[in-house]
C-alpha cells in the first residue's frame, strides 16, 4: 500500500447501510412479477452488480420495466431509511480536513445517489458522484472507477485508493490501477488468490487510523 493522495469510495453498505432498503424494493418487484422472495442474506450475496447488468437475467426482456418499479420504491422510502455506518462521517470528516480528495463511484443509478449524498449533507465532501450507467459499463469493469479519476483531473495510480465492500468493487480496482481497499468484507473469505493481495479494513474507524499513520 502507498500513501493514499485521494480516495474514492462504494456507497451502499461502504459508507451507508442500505440492504435493508434494497430487500425491501427488490421483493416488492418480485411480488409484482409474480416470483419468489428473497431473504435478506440473500440479497447480501448476490446483489453486486448494478440493473443494467443483472436485472436482465432475473427478468430477461422485461427487465427495464422492472428496473423502474425497483427504482420507484426504492425513491419511496429510501431516505427516510438511510443509516450511516459507524463512523463514516467522522471519517469523511477526516479526509475532508486534510484536503484528500474524495469521489463515490456506485453501481446506483447518480440521480438516486446525489438525492441521498444531498440529504445526508455530505455533497461538499465529494468532487465527483459517479453512479450506473454514467460510464459505459459498471462495475466490475474499471470504466465508472476511471471515470471519477478522470473527472478528479487525476491519472490511475495506486496512490489511489477505492474502498468498497465485495468482489466487484476489487475487480473494477484493480482494473482501474487504482488500489482496492475491503471495507467490512473480508477479502479472503472468497478463497480466490487475488483477493489476497487486498487490504481488509474492519470499519470506517479502522481505516481513519490507517490513514493517519500514512500521513
Amino acid at each position: 500500500m502507498l500513501t493514499p493522495h485521494a480516495v474514492l469510495f462504494d456507497w451502499d453498505n461502504t459508507l451507508i447501510d442500505s440492504w435493508e432498503i434494497i430487500h425491501h424494493a427488490l421483493n416488492e418487484t418480485f411480488k409484482f412479477y409474480q416470483r419468489s422472495l428473497w431473504t435478506l442474506e440473500d440479497v447480501k450475496v448476490r446483489c453486486h452488480h448494478s440493473c443494467r447488468e443483472y436485472f436482465p437475467s432475473l427478468f430477461q426482456d422485461q427487465w427495464q420495466k422492472a428496473a423502474s418499479y425497483f427504482y420507484q420504491k426504492i425513491d419511496a422510502s429510501h431516505l427516510e431509511r438511510l443509516k450511516i455506518l459507524p463512523y463514516a462521517d467522522e471519517l469523511l470528516n477526516f479526509l475532508y480536513q486534510r484536503k484528500i480528495p474524495m469521489a463515490i463511484v456506485s453501481n446506483k443509478r447518480s440521480d438516486i445517489l446525489k438525492k441521498e449524498i444531498d440529504h445526508l449533507g455530505w455533497s461538499y465532501y465529494f468532487q465527483t458522484i459517479i453512479g450506473s450507467g454514467d460510464a459505459k459499463y459498471d462495475k466490475p469493469k474499471p470504466d465508472p472507477i476511471l471515470l471519477a479519476i478522470h473527472a478528479m483531473g487525476l491519472k490511475s495510480s495506486p496512490h489511489h485508493w477505492y474502498v468498497g465492500d465485495t468482489q466487484t468493487d476489487w475487480l473494477s480496482a484493480f482494473a482501474s490501477g487504482c488500489q482496492p481497499i475491503a471495507l467490512g468484507t473480508d477479502p479472503r473469505s472468497f478463497g480466490n488468490p487475488l483477493f489476497n493481495r487486498i487490504p481488509y479494513i474492519k470499519d470506517c474507524q479502522e481505516l481513519s487510523i490507517k490513514i493517519s499513520d500514512f500521513l
